[in-house]
């Protein structure tokens, strides 16, 4: 190939390559900048769903272990190594 012509070809294709790369580079900031902005973040309704029912199974074992706590009398083990599967 005649290296007199590559060099004003690159030249010519380098100065068309330059403003399609700034113009692309300033076009994703400004959508990074605009998905930033207005970005909120997903929450499932069943997560919340969930997150309520382990809070109210977090106060249900409290308050009965308050009131076997209070009775003053254990559980049979049997009965509790049942349930757990022993």
């Amino acid at each position: 190939m005649d290296f007199e012509l590559l060099i004003p070809l690159l030249a010519i294709g380098g100065g068309l390559l330059i403003p399609i790369v700034a113009i692309m580079a300033k076009h994703q900031r400004k959508m990074a900048e605009l998905y930033q902005r207005n970005a909120q973040p997903f929450v499932d309704p069943r997560f919340e769903a969930l997150q309520q029912d382990v809070t109210d199974l977090k106060d249900l074992v409290h308050r009965l272990t308050i009131a076997v706590d209070r009775t003053g009398t254990p559980l049979p083990s049997s009965d509790v190594q049942t349930r757990v599967g022993e």
